[in-house]
């Protein structure tokens, strides 16, 4: 049973802060999470969108080389993460399916991402917890509570454990993280 999961969403890699890594490695210091999983979104792929791109901006083949660096820490940092498929880390296959390339052609995520395949990419994801399940996916729909009251999940809490979340752990956490990098030069002015 996971107790303790860390979520990582929409880091957009190669356009990501540049305080991922370090913040993201006291995040695992401080909480010791049992499970990650990143909502979506782990690389940009700003060069292969469907929306106007801007030429000034790496090419994508440039912006896959300036990547995988980041990628290749972040698998250091959790060697065995779940990922959701989402709108960005999906152009690859969009683009080849709208210009009709069989998916024999193509590589999948770990391969182009050099990865391990301990990172495990997912349509959506269901995990069972204390607390009982809790669904992840990458956009499907604006209205969560609908999705969730579709999927037969609880949503009655929602409030106060948002709440509690957002005021409480994550006051919490800043202030652990204020305090180890105080005096180091650390990530947060």
């Amino acid at each position: 049973m996971n107790k303790s999961i860390l979520i990582i969403s929409d880091t957009h890699i190669p356009y990501h802060h540049k305080d991922l890594i370090p913040f993201l490695k006291d995040i695992k210091k401080i909480f010791k999470p049992d499970r990650i999983v990143h909502i979506g979104d782990e690389v940009d792929k700003h060069a292969m969108s469907f929306h106007d791109s801007d030429p000034d901006l790496p090419s994508a083949g440039d912006e896959l080389k300036q990547s995988l660096p980041i990628i290749k820490e972040l698998e250091a940092l959790f060697p065995k993460m779940d990922l959701l498929d989402s709108n960005h880390g999906s152009l690859v296959y969009r683009r080849a399916l709208k210009h009709g390339i069989p998916k024999a052609y193509l590589k999948h995520y770990n391969d182009f991402l050099q990865v391990s395949h301990n990172w495990k990419w997912h349509d959506d994801l269901t995990i069972k917890t204390p607390n009982g399940p809790v669904y992840f996916c990458h956009g499907k729909t604006a209205d969560v509570l609908k999705l969730a009251q579709s999927m037969g999940m609880s949503m009655n809490d929602l409030p106060e454990a948002v709440s509690n979340a957002l005021t409480k752990d994550y006051s919490g956490l800043m202030k652990k993280i204020d305090e180890k990098k105080k005096g180091e030069g650390g990530f947060r002015p």
